[in-house]
């Protein structure tokens, strides 16, 4: 293939054909979305364009087709099922020969899965192994009324005493990740027996 480089106009060609050349009216669009979001919770994209459009275009950067909204409504609600960065593109349906921009935002997916083992080998007090997977923070609710603030604990893995109550209990979890997304889970323990401990005191005989 042959190719050429030329300056257009050529100011030393008097004779050179001339062009004229139309800069149409371009039109901005900017999206504002949140940084990051949590798997399955939906989220708002809105759009923000610079003049008044008859709608949009979405492209969310998953397997959904690109989707379009009619004006006024600006606003989109979405949510992914994956953990992953998607990049979301916005662009302005124009109307006529204008050109438009189009805006791209990097979402990022997180999640967190709560879990735990409980040891009940050494009933009423029960030892908990903490199994959350990407979790930074947490919040234990044992199920026992009657052990008032100690009901609760904050701990990683923590252990909890039933003694004084019989029958099973549910014990939740609360796990959350860095950015506050969060799952739950609950399991029941087996029944914790009341046990009375007795005094070990021996009177010898006179």
């Amino acid at each position: 293939y042959k190719t050429c480089q030329s300056v257009f106009p050529d100011s030393l060609n008097i004779n050179a054909p001339r062009r004229t050349i139309r800069v149409l009216e371009s039109l901005g669009a900017n999206l504002e979305a949140p940084d990051t979001v949590c798997v399955g919770i939906p989220f708002d994209l809105i759009a923000h364009p610079t003049k008044l459009v008859p709608g949009f275009g979405w492209k969310f950067g998953d397997t959904t087709a690109t989707k379009q909204t009619l004006y006024p409504d600006t606003i989109e609600n979405y949510k992914y099922n994956f953990v992953g960065t998607y990049s979301v593109k916005m662009y302005p349906i124009s109307a006529g020969t204008l050109c438009t921009d189009t805006a791209t935002k990097n979402i990022t997916v997180t999640d967190v899965k709560a879990d735990f083992d409980m040891d009940q080998s050494e009933l009423p007090l029960i030892k908990f192994t903490n199994k959350s997977i990407g979790a930074v923070r947490y919040l234990w609710n044992f199920g026992h009324l009657s052990s008032g603030p100690k009901n609760f604990s904050t701990l990683e893995h923590p252990t909890h005493s039933f003694v004084g109550d019989s029958g099973s209990f549910v014990v939740c979890l609360f796990a959350f990740n860095a950015q506050d997304c969060w799952d739950s889970i609950c399991k029941r323990t087996l029944p914790a027996e009341l046990r009375i401990v007795m005094p070990n005191v021996f009177t010898p005989d006179d």
